[in-house]
């Protein structure tokens, strides 16, 4: 729509006046022989003056070309795309004539008088320079703001001027209007349409005060028979002749605007003059001005009032609209219709009316109707334009949103519906495509505006949540979204043809008809360049996006998408385009037709090899190969695509490796390379990447003797040096001996949230532990991280960062810290809610001594510790010791599993997601319900566990019925899930689990287990029983029938029962 107009010419504006001129800037080269730099100085002044323009109408340029009558809106705005690839192309050519700059200082001679490079920039430089300043300051000089009420009293005013009768003079028709902005938009309306209204007209001529570059007057002439228009600067006292020598003998429309006062003689004489004149029949002079005194004066005809508040015949005004736009009229009522009904205000009605203009004019084009009617009213397989509701309550929120909101909004088009959309990923592509503006405040990035954005979205209701993250670090921040139907039906209309979902996978898409698409994705597997539409492969440098929303390899390959079609596919081609039905091929399909990308996806294609010329994207912003299994590395040249913000490769599992001379990316913000576990290395230079945002992990080569500096072409920790902007997760792999691990700065990375630390002993076997606790506490990271891993630390003790009280840890993991026997009080880590410890092979007691005891923990898990006995040693009791335990005061999920030795550790009466229990004493259970046990800040003794929802027991010694019926069964009054587990002593259910009315899912296997109790019936609510390898089960009994709510009974490996699986609704 409109605001997409003005948002690539804000951001050409912005980069010519700001980037570039960085780069031209006089002082750099002061003595360079081959810049004349009083043409330099010049663009340097014109750059300026328009900046100045520009701050003044930046306010309006969310709105500017909302309605411009006869202008072709979709050639403009492939126009302004045409200007925004050149301006890329410029940038290009001066960053690689810096680097050679660059080099040339590098290499100049020695001598004692310093060499100025004599490296120039060639003309066509300049021109194209030249060319842009010219559109970006013919697109500033004409960007206005327009306005409802101007738009829906515009026809009346234009079908009421040309139906009146001529007299003997030139009639002079005055429009006043209060509105600068709707002056303007007025005056180009008028002199736009009088042509195709009028076809007797011989010139159109529109005069103004053209303040911009300091020029008093400035004409546009347009000679409708030669299809002829130009504009002159003409000085003030010219102006008569000029416009005397232009109207004689011709049939004319003169339109002047900016008539501010009765005092500007020049406008007065030559309006006398030529109104005055009688020149050839049918010629009209219109004043649009906000002087009344002026208007009266001056006309031949009453004033037209543009800002009055009379109403409009709306029938009417839909046939005008209609007939302008060749929207067929009962699309236009129904829509309307949708929006209109039951609010009679006129403010909202012209508010309507005005998007939905704007919608047609910009999105759908007389062709596209002609085809949409021919093929039976249908856009795609579920978009019928003449029978979508629109909701009033979410369009008037859509069109309150700011224009910035508006095309993000937009551009969810491309999601099928009920397609779920990463949140993450969805931000990556709304800079892609330049959708997202810095603010004032330098401390916010793209990526926080762009969540901003999100957010803004989601609370107003354009958005649903499918997904919140469970990790206690984010805080259930909204990962995952998608829209309700109200919101689908509402992008398929605004969002028009310029984003098209593909629906069908045979080639024959029509998009012909359709030059406004510029955003296009695929509703299906693609897996053949035969399902690319002909026409986008034919007129390709429209599109802007391809994106592949349902893309699954898996299954493909699983069958689930028919093999069968596409071996008819290949067998109904040519010899040779038979192999076109290959996966693979697709890749180079894309890549070589579509080089005006900004955002591609190519995820989960299966691709082996990318090919070289995918240089030749130069325009791409947002890349993604995540999930290619079986590419191990990418090629040299995808170190060109220079504008790269976004590259996704996570889950390729084959990559080995990254491109050496991946610093070239500079504009690089993301690089996902998480679960590319066959990385060997990171490249060195990969530091100069000064943008990254996002780097999941920092894989450092195992053959390094010092880690922290570089090994050949591999990069040490002090890549990470200048990696300040880093957020998120970090993960450093593959550590070994480091002589200065301070070297990384972590200390530095104030965003950063996860930090993982891996050690690799490799064939070498452990380092001496003062090693270990030497780098440890060289990687002191920022006190605000949120969350720490440690895997594989070799060190007995730890560094004094981790013990801080104020340090803002909330999820802490350790894991085959094999070195460690006992561990810091981590309970004076007030904020810490998740703790997991395995495979620490030595601890015998979490800690010596403690205040506290984690006042936050909500997650606690103990798992692979052998020698683990307990929480403390003073503390560790058996059942017989009548001594008060401490307890945690809001965990809600524990599991202990393969720590046999574990008799005495804090309460956790408070349990509610889950407990799980396996090779492990009961008597941590036990003591938890014990109430002689309690202390006088446990929660009351008879409540604990009552909120349990889940409990699992697995390979426990000696686990029996006598054992079993020690669990107070019935204090477990919230459980809904129970799991038994390898228990060979375990003959039949524990009897007191009848009492658990709340049970909901019984797994029961690999249990000694010979029948089922009768009193199973009385368990209500059980949907779901699961029987696994009880090899002695010979019965069921009749009662399991009698269960209400049971859904599914499944019983497997179990060769003494009569059938070994039964399914039953």
């Amino acid at each position: 729509m409109s605001e997409n107009i003005a948002s690539v010419a804000n951001r050409i504006f912005e980069r010519l006046c700001l980037d570039l001129f960085d780069f031209l800037d006089p002082a750099a080269w002061p003595d360079h022989p081959r810049v004349d730099y009083h043409e330099l100085q010049r663009l340097h002044e014109k750059i300026s003056t328009i900046k100045s323009a520009f701050d003044h109408k930046k306010k309006n340029m969310q709105t500017c070309f909302s309605y411009i009558h006869g202008l072709n809106s979709s050639e403009l705005e492939g126009s302004m795309h045409d200007l925004e690839d050149k301006v890329d192309e410029m940038f290009s050519e001066s960053f690689r004539r810096r680097k050679l700059i660059k080099v040339c200082k590098i290499h100049s001679t020695g001598s004692s008088q310093k060499q100025r490079p004599t490296l120039s920039l060639p003309n066509y430089f300049w021109s194209n320079f030249e060319e842009a300043i010219h559109d970006i300051t013919e697109l500033i000089s004409s960007c206005v703001e327009s306005s409802a009420l101007s738009l829906i009293e515009t026809f009346e005013i234009i079908e009421i001027a040309f139906r009146q009768e001529d007299g003997p003079c030139v009639p002079v028709v005055p429009i006043i209007s209060k509105l600068g902005a709707v002056k303007t938009a007025l005056a180009l309306f008028i002199h736009g349409g009088a042509a195709r209204r009028e076809p007797g007209f011989d010139t159109l001529i529109r005069v103004c005060v053209y303040e911009l570059f300091n020029m008093r007057v400035q004409v546009r002439v347009q000679e409708v028979a030669e299809l002829n228009s130009w504009e002159s600067a003409v000085p003030t006292d010219d102006l008569e002749g000029f416009l005397q020598e232009a109207t004689k003998g011709k049939t004319f429309v003169l339109v002047l605007h900016d008539l501010r006062s009765v005092e500007d003689e020049t406008y007065w004489r030559c309006l006398k003059r030529l109104a005055a004149r009688v020149g050839k029949g049918g010629s009209k002079i219109f004043i649009v001005t906000s002087n009344e005194e002026a208007a009266e004066n001056m006309g031949t005809k009453p004033p037209f009032f543009l800002d009055s508040s009379s109403g409009f015949d709306e029938e009417q005004f839909i046939i005008t609209v209609c007939r302008e736009t060749r929207t067929p009229e009962h699309v236009l009522s129904k829509w309307l219709g949708s929006v209109l009904t039951g609010n009679d205000d006129r403010a909202w009605k012209v508010t309507v009316i005005n998007t939905i203009v704007d919608i047609l004019q910009f999105n759908y084009t007389k062709n596209f109707w002609q085809s949409w009617i021919s093929k039976g009213s249908t856009l795609n397989d579920d978009d019928r334009l003449d029978e979508i509701e629109i909701d009033r309550s979410l369009f008037q929120r859509y069109v309150e949103l700011p224009s910035y909101l508006k095309q993000c909004f937009e551009y969810c088009r491309l999601f099928p519906k009920d397609c779920e959309i990463d949140v993450h990923t969805l931000i990556h592509l709304w800079m892609a495509q330049g959708f997202i503006t810095l603010l004032d405040d330098d401390s916010q990035s793209l990526e926080d505006v762009g969540h901003m954005y999100f957010v803004v979205l989601l609370e107003k209701g354009f958005f649903q949540k499918v997904d919140q993250s469970d990790d206690h670090i984010l805080d259930r921040a909204v990962t995952r979204c998608k829209m309700d139907g109200s919101g689908y039906n509402l992008l398929i209309i605004i969002g028009g043809m310029r984003y098209v979902v593909l629906h069908s996978g045979d080639g024959d898409y029509d998009l012909d008809h359709f030059p406004t698409t510029h955003h296009v994705s695929f509703n299906f597997h693609l897996h053949s360049p035969r399902q690319i539409p002909r026409s986008m492969k034919d007129d390709p440098e429209m599109i802007r996006s391809i994106l592949l929303p349902r893309q699954s390899l898996l299954k493909y390959e699983e069958g689930m998408i028919d093999p069968e079609k596409i071996l008819h596919i290949a067998a109904t081609q040519s010899s040779k385009d038979s192999l076109h039905w290959r996966p693979g091929l697709v890749t180079d399909a894309i890549i070589s037709k579509f080089r005006w990308l900004r955002a591609l996806d190519l995820h989960d294609l299966g691709i082996k090899v990318v090919p070289h010329f995918i240089e030749e994207l130069m325009h791409l912003r947002y890349l993604d190969l995540s999930k290619n299994a079986y590419m191990k590395a990418l090629p040299a040249s995808v170190t060109k695509l220079e504008y790269l913000q976004t590259l996704k490769l996570s889950d390729c599992i084959g990559l080995e490796e990254l491109p050496k001379d991946i610093k070239n990316l500079v504009n690089l913000r993301s690089l996902e390379i998480d679960g590319c576990y066959n990385l060997t290395h990171m490249p060195r230079g990969l530091g100069e990447l000064t943008n990254l945002h996002v780097l999941p992990q920092f894989v450092l080569n195992k053959e390094m003797k010092d880690s922290s500096s570089a090994y050949g072409n591999s990069g040490g920790l002090n890549e990470l040096e200048k990696l300040n902007n880093l957020r998120g997760e970090l993960q450093i792999k593959n550590l070994t001996t480091s002589k200065d691990a301070k070297a990384a700065y972590l200390g530095a990375k104030q965003d950063l949230q996860v930090l993982s630390l891996d050690w690799d002993v490799g064939e070498t076997g452990p380092f001496p532990p003062e090693v270990y606790e030497s780098q440890l506490e060289d990687l002191k990271p920022h006190l605000d991280l949120k969350g720490l891993t440690l895997h594989g630390y070799g060190g007995t003790m730890f560094p004094t960062w981790l013990n801080v009280p104020q340090r803002n840890l909330v999820k802490l993991l350790l894991r085959k810290c094999w070195g460690c026997k006992y561990l810091p009080p981590f309970g004076q880590l007030v904020k810490l809610k998740v703790l997991i410890l395995d495979e620490i092979s030595n601890l015998e007691y979490i800690e010596d001594e403690s205040k506290t005891y984690f006042p936050a923990l909500q997650e606690l898990s103990l798992t692979e510790m052998p020698k683990l006995r307990g929480w403390r040693k003073t503390e560790s009791v058996s059942l017989g010791n009548q001594k008060y335990l401490p307890s945690f005061p809001c965990l809600s999920k524990l599991v202990i599993e393969n720590c046999p030795q574990l008799d005495s550790m804090p309460l956790f009466p408070t349990l509610e997601e889950g407990l799980v229990l396996e090779s492990t004493c009961l008597s941590p259970l036990h003591l938890t319900k014990k109430p002689e046990l309690a202390s006088s800040s446990t929660t009351s003794p008879p409540l604990a566990l009552s909120k349990l929802k889940n409990l699992s027991i697995a390979s426990i010694d000696k686990f029996d019925g006598s054992k079993a019926g020690e669990i107070a069964w019935d204090s477990l009054k919230s459980l809904q899930t129970l799991k038994l587990n390898s228990l060979p002593e375990l003959t039949t259910l524990p009897e007191g689990l009848q009492q658990v009315t709340t049970l909901q899912e019984l797994h029961v296997g690999h249990c000694g287990l010979k029948k089922i109790p009768a009193w199973i019936g009385k368990l209500k609510f059980l949907e779901k029983l699961v029987i696994r390898t009880c090899p002695m089960l010979e019965t069921l009994p009749a009662e399991i029938r009698s269960l209400e709510s049971s859904k599914r009974l499944e019983i497997d490996d179990c060769p003494n029962l009569y059938r070994s699986r039964l399914a039953y609704d």
